[in-house]
């Protein structure tokens, strides 16, 4: 997902598939970023991926439905429908 904030402070318009460019670029520079960091660090495992697999943070679980009924009703319906069809099990919880 990329917004222009300066625009678009709400995040309302994805402008990811309008600027591949930026896009890309970005997605080095946090690659490197990582990279950089992994040197430094004292496991050879990610803490964000360790908290992915967790199932995400912590105070996020078990809000998905209130959330998505808050996309709906804020005429974001199509991120809703993305997010349900990617987290079925924890959609309709």
């Amino acid at each position: 997902m990329l917004f222009d904030l300066t625009q678009d402070p709400h995040e309302q318009h994805d402008l990811a598939d309008e600027r591949p460019d930026l896009v890309a670029q970005a997605m080095a520079r946090l690659a490197e970023w990582q990279a950089e960091m992994m040197v430094t660090a004292r496991t050879d495992v990610d803490p964000m991926l360790t908290v992915l697999r967790e199932g995400g943070p912590f105070h996020t679980r078990g809000i998905l439905p209130r959330y998505l009924e808050r996309l709906r009703l804020t005429g974001r319906a199509a991120h809703a429908e993305r997010l349900a069809k990617i987290h079925p099990d924890e959609a309709s919880t």
